[in-house]
């Protein structure tokens, strides 16, 4: 999104990074893309050659936007060589390798809970500036939304992926306890990840798995967004989640957890109930609140 915006007010923007899934999307915006091998663990490493490479193919760089801590790292070691200006943009504040994203000139905080963490961290705050994540009716998105999918109602949504920090194993023992009171309740759980087949076990388990759907990656989610009743996050731990402002997009009642930047994303309860993190008891009582009160979910 950043990218495209800034190639669209006239500068000159080049992608570096290693294969994603938004190359058509730069492409279409005119911005130019440098390939970095895909490397991982020990790998990681050779950043440092890889991108120096990269570098000397554009024509005097003045200004590198890093998104990770190995690329933020290497860009400061090779600034001599170009004297461009370093930004740093900070998502995950409470990796441990954090704190090595203060080497840029400015550090950007996706919230302001990642700000807070990075000045407990010991960064200047006059180096820091808050720019929320989310965008809506960004480049990477047709402007039109997909017809919505027909769900089975009430329906319930998550867009996440499927690992611990996202507290879907949560989210489905909640679940399971919430629909004692409504029956029809159905749950998609929309995203990809490496937890799949254990959440597919627990639902199981539970004697769910007819009504907790494992939709998949999906991408563009307003397909499903716009056919649900109620969307939930059981994150146990949330720097600034877009699935937040594409929910409220979709006009839909939200119930999510408080940590980091999702407060302040649901206007600190006012959009939304914020509920207390890793309470299966306040999260299966609010989930259960909101299916039985037509007049609740469409207050928020």
């Amino acid at each position: 999104d950043l990218a495209c915006a800034q190639r669209q007010a006239g500068h000159d923007v080049v992608m570096i990074s290693g294969p994603g899934d938004f190359d058509d999307c730069l492409r279409r915006h005119d911005v130019l893309i440098a390939r970095l091998p895909d490397r991982s663990g020990a790998a990681r490493s050779l950043i440092l050659r890889d991108l120096h490479q990269a570098l000397k193919t554009i024509d005097a760089p003045q200004v590198i936007n890093a998104h990770m801590v190995y690329a933020s790292v290497a860009a400061k070691l090779l600034r001599p060589l170009w004297n461009y200006a370093l930004v740093t943009t900070v998502h995950n504040s409470f990796d441990s390798h954090a704190r090595l994203m203060k080497v840029g000139d400015r550090v950007i905080a996706v919230s302001n809970a990642v700000a807070d963490d990075m000045i407990r961290r010991g960064i200047d705050p006059g180096r820091l500036r808050v720019v929320t994540n989310g965008t809506i009716g960004s480049a990477r998105r047709a402007a039109e939304p997909p017809a919505p999918r027909v769900l089975r109602a009430p329906a319930i949504v998550c867009t996440a992926g499927l690992h611990p920090r996202k507290g879907i194993d949560l989210l489905i023992r909640a679940f399971a306890i919430a629909r004692q009171g409504k029956p029809s309740a159905n749950l998609y759980l929309v995203g990809g990840g490496p937890m799949r087949s254990d959440y597919e076990q627990l639902a199981a388990t539970l004697g769910i798995s007819t009504v907790v759907h494992f939709v998949g990656y999906l991408e563009d989610p307003r397909e499903v967004l716009l056919g649900a009743d109620l969307f939930v996050l059981a994150s146990r731990r949330d720097p600034c989640p877009l699935v937040i402002s594409e929910a409220r997009e979709a006009a839909l009642p939200i119930i999510a957890t408080g940590v980091d930047g999702i407060p302040a994303a649901l206007d600190y309860g006012r959009s939304g109930l914020v509920v207390p993190p890793d309470s299966l008891h306040d999260l299966a009582e609010a989930i259960a609140t909101m299916l039985a009160d037509n007049s609740l979910r469409q207050r928020y």
